[in-house]
């Protein structure tokens, strides 16, 4: 029983490290399952535009989706991107509605225009690439707000003719303000995030921790069995 035991030990020490390194190499390949090409997108995290402007993004890519199709597209419940307006694959502009796209191959940058802005369309966007495996999205704030007013008195001088004074109503454009976003908003986001991609990722790490501790249970009932 004392060679057993120590047997035992010795083993389950090996296994062990051996287990460790598994579910380490295992926790690396799920996030980049999970993560896929977040890193072939550039562009702005958030843009502010004014009610009735054009508001344009310019969304960069690696060489190698020179030739792959671009899109814009608008998240919309359980992080489902809707897309808005696609490249064609020749280079000219498209136009669908209030929004174009177009794409600069020679410049690896595409650009997007939201024209006669209002206020719904604020929102989370996505820069998206067309691929045969999950595409690559970069997401980016949009936030639209009206201009704000100022009232200017303008007064005739005095000692001249004209009419009396009467105040004059002018807009001036000013950067909007930041739009905070409501508690709400951001807590249906964290759910969102936690059921599609904290939850699954516990469950693989989990499974994981089972799977590569089934050999050294296995191994561990056997030479118990063959030291009795």
């Amino acid at each position: 029983m004392g060679f057993g035991a120590e047997f035992l030990e010795r083993e389950g020490g090996k296994m062990n490290q051996e287990n460790r390194r598994k579910i380490m190499l295992l926790t690396c390949v799920l996030l980049f399952l999970c993560i896929p090409g977040c890193y072939l997108l550039g562009g702005p995290k958030e843009l502010r535009g004014i009610v009735g402007e054009s508001l344009r993004v310019q969304c960069r890519y690696e060489e190698e989706h020179r030739m792959s199709g671009k899109y814009w597209c608008r998240r919309g419940y359980w992080l489902a991107c809707s897309k808005i307006v696609e490249t064609r694959g020749s280079g000219e502009e498209v136009t669908i509605g209030r929004m174009s796209i177009r794409d600069d191959p020679r410049d690896l940058t595409f650009f997007v225009t939201m024209k006669h802005l209002v206020e719904d369309d604020s929102g989370s966007y996505a820069c998206g690439i067309n691929t045969t495996r999950k595409d690559p999205k970069f997401w980016i704030m949009v936030l639209v707000s009206k201009a704000s007013a100022t009232n200017v008195i303008k007064s005739t001088p005095k000692g001249s003719r004209g009419a009396p004074d009467s105040p004059l109503r002018t807009y001036s454009k000013k950067t909007p303000a930041p739009i905070p976003l409501s508690r709400s908003f951001l807590g249906n986001i964290h759910i969102q995030i936690l059921v599609f991609l904290k939850v699954p990722i516990f469950l693989s790490l989990l499974c994981a921790v089972f799977w590569v501790n089934r050999p050294w249970r296995t191994l561990r009932k056997g030479d118990v069995h063959s030291n009795q």
